[in-house]
């Protein structure tokens, strides 16, 4: 019978026994997951920043939180499987952002509805009305929202409206759009909405890593090459200190000699 030669497979296994031999393709997905969190709120830290906004600040404020709680984050992935409910609680702050951001998308959508027809028009102003306009400084800007699409007044209403509204067709005609001279894709791009869909998509991604077994597989080696690496500067530490004393006692021993001659 005739041998069938298996295929050699992309990635080596990934144990930290094997890591000796992994390939450059192997090292390169090593490192790009074990900083994927740091990329991640990278990308946060500078999406926030370029939104002059409280709620993008809040984003930004979370993100310096979490900057310093990174490490414990990832190896909240490399406890034992007995211990899930500990490795939940170590990324709970993790999930902070990922309910911010759905709390602020929700908002946005929410503030599309026609609230300047009860709040008045200054809940009617988009974010980005034109390189020569002047700026406006109301509280949905300060917050942070936007509106991509608005009602307007139609003055000339369709007969069908004017035969079911009858005299007051004229007041309760409206049509809800663009803003004139705008498209609604341009203004979402120009908009901090588009800033939270891409961070959307950054946790969403982030998180199912976290619950990947290839994450929690790499999360080990590297807890296993941390505890290797103080294993090893403890022992070098410790030859450090054993050599020191025996230099201690040879210049005793000297000095001893010379006393006696």
């Amino acid at each position: 019978q005739q041998q069938q030669q298996q295929q050699p497979a992309l990635f080596m296994p990934v144990s930290y026994s094997r890591m000796s031999h992994w390939s450059i393709l192997d090292w390169s997905r090593y490192h790009l997951l074990k900083h994927s969190l740091d990329l991640v709120l990278v990308c946060v830290a500078a999406l926030c920043t370029l939104q002059k906004d409280l709620l993008h600040a809040v984003y930004l404020a979370i993100t310096l939180v979490l900057f310093r709680q990174r490490h414990r984050l990832m190896m909240a992935t490399a406890a034992d499987s007995s211990s899930s409910s500990n490795r939940q609680l170590d990324r709970r702050p993790f999930q902070w952002l990922p309910t911010f951001n759905f709390c602020v998308m929700a908002a946005t959508l929410m503030y599309q509805a026609p609230l300047e027809l009860i709040l008045g028009s200054t809940w009617s102003y988009t974010c980005q009305l034109g390189p020569g306009t002047p700026p406006r400084c109301t509280l949905p800007h300060l917050l942070g929202f936007c509106k991509l699409l608005t009602w307007q007044h139609s003055p000339n209403p369709t007969p069908a409206e004017a035969a079911t509204l009858g005299p007051v067709a004229y007041s309760y005609s409206y049509a809800y759009g663009p803003f004139p001279g705008y498209s609604s894709s341009t203004l979402f791009i120009t908009s901090g909405a588009f800033a939270d869909l891409l961070l959307w998509v950054l946790l969403r991604l982030q998180y199912k890593l976290f619950r990947s077994d290839l994450y929690q597989k790499l999360m080990r080696c590297v807890a296993e090459e941390q505890r290797a690496t103080a294993a090893k500067q403890q022992q070098q530490r410790q030859q450090w200190y054993d050599q020191q004393a025996r230099d201690a006692l040879e210049m005793s021993r000297l000095r001893l000699a010379r006393t006696l001659r």
